[in-house]
């Protein structure tokens, strides 16, 4: 893995922020999206956070838990009909 700086491949949008915290269960919620460019390397992109990234917050968040959407959880559920 080759570590550089965040402003060198992304992006962030500034906006207003809601008055209202996002909660599923009774758990607080963030969304969390991306583009790849190129996009043939979207699955090079999500084994990376996948294999590093999410282990890493998982180890300093106990209880953390996240889920995929989007074209992924469509390939997901696709891949399972298989």
């Amino acid at each position: 893995m080759v570590e550089v700086p965040l402003g060198d491949v992304a992006t962030r949008d500034s906006g207003r922020a809601f008055s209202s915290i996002d909660r599923r269960n009774g758990r607080r919620v963030i969304t969390v999206g991306m583009n790849v460019e190129p996009a043939s390397a979207t699955g090079r992109v999500l084994a990376d956070i996948r294999g590093a990234v999410l282990p890493r917050l998982r180890a300093d968040f106990p209880g953390l838990t996240w889920t995929f959407q989007g074209i992924q959880a469509e390939i997901r559920e696709s891949t399972q009909a298989l």
